[in-house]
């Protein structure tokens, strides 16, 4: 004798194809978050113990897009422009010190005093990350750090 299926048993499968169809869909979608997730790193890099971290997290950031919001607010030793539109932050380290090269020209990302006035610095945005070390010309205990600003709308994240 032929068993039959019956209805409820194909409901049944159904709900368990979809079931299986939805777990693999929200893996994949996990995955999708972590593979273009932009980290982040926000603090005022005039305190010792903020501006170890944001070293620590350039340095773990090379060649890689990240989103700032840092301020310099201490006006005789943040700010030192460089040529044509660059700028250059100084900052120093427990680990050294570090020049940072800041190029936002064409983009949204900002570079400016912000609300802090003239010699400080506030850099807000998308920035790609190079860290370039020891260059010939500049002092041998400097270690230089490129930040070219990123236009938010070409960012996935």
């Amino acid at each position: 004798m032929k068993k039959w299926v019956t209805g409820k048993q194909i409901a049944a499968s159904i709900g368990v194809a979809a079931a299986i169809i939805g777990i693999i869909a929200g893996g994949i979608a996990i995955a999708q978050f972590f593979q273009h997730h932009i980290d982040r790193f926000e603090g005022d890099v005039t305190r010792q113990a903020t501006a170890d971290s944001f070293i620590s997290f350039i340095k773990n950031h090379d060649a890689k897009v990240i989103w700032l919001n840092i301020t310099c607010a201490e006006t005789t030793t943040c700010y030192v422009p460089g040529e044509t539109q660059e700028i250059i932050l100084p900052i120093q380290a427990s680990s050294g010190k570090y020049w940072f090269h800041i190029n936002t020209a064409g983009t949204d990302a900002q570079a400016n005093n912000g609300s802090y006035g003239a010699g400080a610095l506030v850099l807000k945005g998308y920035f790609e990350v190079s860290v370039q070390g020891v260059l010939g010309s500049d002092p041998q205990d400097v270690e230089n750090i490129f930040l070219k600003g990123i236009d938010s709308s070409t960012v996935r994240g």
